[in-house]
């Protein structure tokens, strides 16, 4: 038996959502901290030492006159970056991997009443590596399809449809499906508690998307850390070609791209990123709460031949 009664409406969902991911708070950033800063380091790292060695091109050739050539340049960029790309790679791997163990963590909490035994976690999902990078694979190719301005509303529609199929895959072990069955298994969930679904949608993504991301820009503002960072990234995009960009751009009567204006949209995004990845958590919660709430009513939902 579950410690915490799980809630049928959304605000009873986004209530005990908060209240799990707050208790939890320090477990769950520190679960997430590798597979967030991971990607934002290595790719850095990559960016950086690219800039490194073609700003310094004409020093280190002479110096070393082998790299005067494109494909030893190319090898020497490659090896300097390869660390990152690397650490890039193992970060994202978690990531993914945290989209299923969070779920396995939340049901911790519900049956224990707290999170621990991380690695268990992490296997109920890696024990099914195969079926899960298939499961990313043709949920990519859904996500790229419904990215086609033609099919924007129908594939934003199965995108609500198909949004438990995580939790699908993480709470069928042992008794598994081939992978169309999680699609299949998060419509019939989502099947007439749509609206719902939606309410749930709108609630994480006004705090994970706008409130969270807004904050952590005014702390950094308070700090006085905005411009520190913004100065810290004005380096790498103050020899980037933007001359042709711009002509492009004002000829459509776009504003026109600075340095300081791309150091800060970049500053921007890294925020963003940071808050949306640490927030996982958050709604990794949320929706196996809902997952839960709506496979409990389905199981204690007559069917129709009981019925007659």
């Amino acid at each position: 038996m579950a410690r915490v009664k799980l809630p049928e409406n959304v605000w009873g969902i986004f209530g005990e959502t908060l209240k799990i991911y707050m208790s939890e708070f320090f477990k769950f950033t520190g679960y997430m901290a590798f597979p967030v800063l991971g990607q934002l380091v290595g790719i850095i790292w990559v960016f950086a030492s690219t800039f490194v060695l073609t700003d310094n091109f004409e020093y280190l050739v002479a110096k070393f006159p082998a790299i005067n050539d494109f494909g030893s340049f190319m090898l020497a960029a490659l090896l300097i970056a390869l660390p990152g790309l690397l650490l890039f790679l193992g970060a994202f791997w978690q990531y993914l991997i945290a989209y299923g163990s969070l779920n396995s963590m939340t049901e911790g909490v519900l049956t224990t009443g707290r999170v621990y035994d991380f690695a268990s976690h992490k296997e109920v999902i890696t024990r099914r590596t195969s079926q899960y990078i298939i499961l990313w694979l043709v949920y990519s190719i859904f996500l790229a399809l419904a990215s086609f301005p033609l099919l924007w509303v129908l594939g934003g529609i199965f995108f609500i449809y198909f949004i438990l199929i995580f939790q699908a895959f993480t709470f069928a072990e042992g008794s598994e499906l081939p992978v169309g069955g999680y699609f299949r298994k998060s419509f019939d969930l989502i099947r007439g508690n749509f609206a719902q679904t939606i309410a749930i949608s709108l609630l994480l993504v006004v705090v994970c998307f706008y409130l969270l991301p807004m904050g952590l820009n005014v702390i950094l503002g308070a700090l006085n850390l905005n411009e520190f960072f913004t100065g810290a990234i004005l380096p790498f995009v103050q020899n980037l070609p933007l001359e042709s960009v711009n002509q492009t751009l004002t000829s459509f009567g776009a504003e026109a791209i600075t340095p300081d204006l791309l150091a800060k949209s970049i500053l921007e995004q890294i925020v963003f990123f940071i808050a949306f990845g640490f927030t996982l958590p958050l709604r990794s919660v949320c929706w196996t709460l809902w997952y839960k709430s709506l496979d409990n009513r389905k199981e204690k939902k007559p069917s129709k031949k009981s019925g007659r």
